[in-house]
């Protein structure tokens, strides 16, 4: 049995009173949504009711489309009321798919791709739908599967349909295409059957609120009142038939609908739809000829692009999502373009700046509500006492598109409505007359206040101020904890180009704008990008609070010191998660962290200093040993442990076999040592790849490569593992006796029976050009043995659990092979096998605010560099479609690792391999992860998987 679809008892209706009003006035219309966009065919028909990339529907083929659509959708026996979750991206059959619910009678649940069990889990359980709508293919995630995945965790029968794409589980329903086996007129008359069963406040569409924390409230929108919103605003902007609407964020949000969707579609009007893509913004318009174009704060910036210019269609730019800095609307008008503002929100009331504002007007507010019956009260927050004229208040609201309550939310209701009906919204706005009109500016949010020592700071009028120098690009602030104060405000910007800024800056530019004191940020940190709750454009300010939580527990101003034990390099008890946390605390902190152990050291944990050092050879010198405390490692690693002019001469030396050329040629031998010991376990169903692949393939490669054969590869793969394993140990001086005895026993061999081989050249003492003994010959050895096994053994395990565990991406690399290179180098930056290195100063250095003395010696720690917030976006996700990927995984500079592509090879090869040869590979419990060993490595001690055994049948 399919779940019931009546909602009638958990929706709160408009009292008759008001219907009645909303009606008489020709503000509530008879037809349905679906119903609108029929009769925009039938008078618009050949005009283009959508552009999408190269693909492009006029009304009537829409119309037409959707009919059949709907009709399939009624023929699978989803049954008119029936909710549908909808997790789409931005396509020509989303559009069609929204429409197709619509006539349908479906009710569309608008989730966002990125929404996962959470919240889905919880939204289901609220709307019990019966069917989840998909895009069959999402780069970073397997929604197919999670569709399926939700319905039987919840115990329901769930039809699963999928759009833009084929899905791999046959128990999906492809939607595009469904229906088209199915006459128009007998669509037509489906269609007709099921909207007229359908009134006025007949359930249209569940919205989900705005909010920034917890798992969304549901919003009931029904017919007349969500058509009035759409169509209000098109009013309101004056829109018309040969408007073309250009709009780039998700289109499956409230802000899509009205602004994308149903506010063009009620006058004629063409969407021109586009992805959440900034750079893509400017083609977007120009190429399609927009007339308008809905910019939120990620793609703000288009307004003061110089190549604006040949966007010579564009008449109208609406800004939305956050206050828009003077010199943007300033840009605008002197090309001659109108720049305007809108405030909505799912909930309903909507102001914006109508076309016949005065500038000054448009720039400073929201402008005014888009519909004659819109009510505007402005209370003291928590009372429903009226502020005096001018003053700040909190914004609620009433009218023909504004919710009466949430959805089955009665408890909730009584406190975020008034006793007569009023919405609050939690946003605090005031009523002005500038330039002579009278409109509304937003103060910011009733939550969104910071209390510094009993005065109160709006972290949107410091946020104004902020984005009001020229070097921010985007601003944000939130509180700081303090524990005299109670909070300070910390400021999170982005800048433009990379611009650098401080502290000082901020403080002078809040000085030169006569800033009260108590307002100025007292800490700024630098983002990339800001983090966002989606991509929607809402700013995430639970996990800046999160950040700046950490930032104010910090000791010490600008340096934190670590002298208790919550975090020693060199303690193997701490797991790997310990580590990442202690990684993690250090970067966000400060930009330089001091420990008191092993003689006393700096961390530097920030990409932007990490790779400085790594390039300044000159001021940060290998020489004194890249680790702390300096390994019993004897001789020094060549190349690793030496400045130049020794460094250059070791790298000669040590590149022959590492170059790309010779790696290219090298690579049927890797192919051949992967399939033997893929062989040794290909029958058996599951094995540990720990042990069975990726720790001994680096070693017998390696072997291979300097000239053992394939038994002496696999001997010199133990020694190579108790080598490292005794690394910090006393053990070690044993172990290294040990490799040192091999390495004389190789060296005369090949002196006696001498081979085309590299171990025949260190046998003979010299070795591109360069005189080597046999201390030296060790040290080579060491470093191509030693240097190049656990690294990529640890690289290897991290890039299979990836694939393994991010999902849809296994099977996105079974069926096609284009995005490994990308894969590969996302996954070494979340892995950064080796994550620290020493350097000893050679002179004075300052990082940060911090003077660093001669003689000092400092950590680089490249695991933390490589999940820097502020040079990679969403730095915890695994995304295989990161295209700016500058990990220093390899490190960079005269000492970057000069084996990368041998390393790099090896894991291509080996998983191209593992896929080919046991496609259904699949993780068969937890994988193990080691802490850090030898005080800089990560990797796994078990990654055990299962699979469909070789030869099986």
């Amino acid at each position: 049995m399919r779940l019931a679809s009546d909602h009638s008892e958990k929706i709160v209706l408009y009292p008759a009173e008001e219907q009645a009003r909303y009606v008489r006035e020709g503000l509530w219309e008879s037809p349905t949504i679906a119903e609108h966009l029929h009769l925009m065919a039938r008078e618009h028909g050949d005009r283009d009711a959508l552009v999408c990339g190269d693909a492009r529907l006029t009304f009537a083929e829409l119309d037409r489309v959707t009919d059949r659509r709907a009709a399939g959708l009624h023929r699978l026996g989803l049954e008119p009321g029936g909710a549908v979750l909808l997790q789409v991206h931005n396509t020509v059959n989303t559009v069609i798919a929204w429409y197709a619910l619509l006539k349908a009678g479906l009710v569309p649940v608008c989730t966002l791709p990125l929404h996962r069990g959470h919240e889905i889990g919880e939204i289901a359980r609220q709307t019990r739908p019966v069917a989840h709508l998909v895009a069959a293919r999402d780069p970073r995630f397997d929604l197919v599967g999670f569709a399926f995945r939700q319905a039987e965790a919840a115990g329901v029968e769930r039809t699963v349909l999928v759009s833009d794409g084929r899905a791999d589980d046959p128990r999906a329903v492809e939607l595009d295409g469904l229906g088209d086996d199915i006459d128009g007129s007998e669509a037509r008359r489906t269609v007709e059957g099921i909207q007229a069963g359908l009134g006025m406040q007949s359930l249209a569409v569940f919205q989900l609120s705005g909010g920034t924390t917890g798992v969304p409230k549901v919003i009931p929108c029904l017919q007349a009142p969500y058509w009035h919103y759409g169509a209000s605003l098109a009013r309101a902007m004056g829109w018309g038939p040969g408007d073309r609407v250009a709009y780039m964020m998700p289109i499956v949000h409230n802000a899509g609908v009205i602004i994308g969707l149903q506010g063009p579609h009620s006058v004629g009007a063409t969407l021109v739809l586009g992805v959440p893509d900034a750079s893509a913004a400017l083609d977007l318009v120009v190429r399609n000829g927009a007339t308008d174009v809905l910019l939120g704060p990620f793609a703000f910036d288009l307004a003061l692009d110089p190549d604006l210019a040949a966007a010579t269609t564009l008449r109208r730019v609406l800004f939305s999502g956050k206050k828009v800095p003077g010199r943007h609307m300033a840009a605008l008008e002197a090309r001659g373009i109108w720049g305007g503002q809108i405030f909505g929100m799912s909930e309903g009331l909507c102001l914006t700046t109508p076309p016949g504002f005065p500038p000054e007007a448009r720039a400073a507010s929201v402008g005014v509500p888009i519909s004659p019956a819109d009510e505007i009260r402005l209370y003291e927050p928590g009372t429903e006492k009226e502020v005096a004229p001018g003053e700040v208040g909190e914004l609620c609201a009433r009218g023909p598109y504004t919710l009466h309550g949430y959805y089955d939310a009665a408890e909730h209701d009584r406190r975020a409505f008034t006793a007569d009906g009023f919405y609050r919204t939690g946003d605090l706005m005031a009523e002005r007359t500038i330039a002579g009109v009278r409109c509304y500016t937003v103060e910011g949010r009733v939550k969104n206040m910071i209390s510094r020592g009993g005065e109160k700071i709006n972290t949107e009028e410091i946020e104004l101020l902020l984005g009001s120098h020229d070097a921010i690009a985007e601003a944000a602030l939130v509180a700081m904890p303090d524990e005299r104060l109670g909070e300070r405000a910390c400021a999170f910007v982005v800048t433009r180009d990379g611009r650098e800024i401080d502290l000082a800056e901020v403080r002078a530019h809040f000085e030169r704008l006569e800033v009260a004191k108590y307002k100025w940020p007292e800490r700024i940190v630098v983002l990339p990008e800001m983090p966002r709750v989606s991509q929607v454009g809402k700013i995430d300010r639970r996990r800046l609070r999160e950040i700046a939580e950490t930032l104010g527990s910090e000791r010490g101003g600008a340096v934190m010191t670590t002298g208790d034990p919550a975090f020693d390099h060199l303690d193997r008890t701490l797991s790997a998660e310990d580590v990442r946390r202690a990684h993690a605390e250090m970067r966000e902190a400060c930009p330089v962290v001091h420990s008191d152990r092993h003689g006393g050291f700096d961390f530097l944990t920030r990409y932007g200093d990490v790779r400085a050092a790594l390039t300044d050879t000159g001021s940060f010198s290998s020489a004194d040993g890249v680790h702390i405390p300096p390994s019993r490692l004897l001789p020094p690693v060549p190349a690793l442990e030496f400045d130049e002019p020794e460094h250059a001469q070791w790298r000669r030396v040590l590149d022959g076999p590492l170059t790309p050329r010779a790696v290219r040629a090298f690579e049927p031998v890797i192919t051949e040592i992967v399939d033997l010991l893929i062989d040794d376990f290909a029958t058996a169903g599951q094995a540990d790849l720990v042990c069975r692949l990726t720790e001994p393939l680096p070693a017998i490669v390696i072997g291979r490569m300097i000239g053992l054969d394939q038994a002496e590869a696999v001997r010199a793969r133990g020694i190579a593992a108790a080598l490292f394993a005794a690394m910090g140990t006393d053990e070690f001086p044993a172990r290294f006796a040990e490799f040192s005895e091999h390495t004389r026993r190789w060296l005369a061999d090949r002196r006696e029976n001498p081979r085309d081989d590299m171990l025949t050249e260190m046998a003979g003492g010299v070795v591109q050009g360069k005189e080597i003994d046999e201390a030296g010959a060790t040290g080579l050895l060491l470093a191509y043995i030693v240097g190049g096994h656990h690294s990529t053994g640890s690289a290897l395990g991290g890039l299979i659990r990836h694939v393994l565990t991010v999902p849809g991406l296994r099977d996105g690399l079974l069926a096609d092979r284009r995005g490994l290179p990308r894969v590969i180098e996302e996954s070494l930056r979340l892995t950064t096998p080796l994550q620290l290195f020493a350097r000893t100063l050679r002179c004075p250095v300052r990082v940060g605010d911090r003077d660093l003395a001669e003689g000092g010696r400092v950590l680089l720690d490249l695991a933390a560099a490589n999940r820097d917030p502020r040079e990679f976006g969403d730095p915890e996700e695994f995304d295989p479609r990161r295209t700016r990927n500058r990990h220093v995984s390899f490190g960079a500079g005269p000492h970057v690792c000069q084996g990368q592509h041998l390393a790099r090879a090896e894991l291509r090869i080996t998983l191209t391999r593992l896929l080919d040869r046991l496609p259904d590979l699949r993780l068969d419990g937890e994988p193990v992860e080691t802490g850090l060993v030898g005080g800089s490595l990560m990797t796994h001690a078990a990654l055990p998987v299962a699979f469909t055994p070789e030869n099986a049948g």
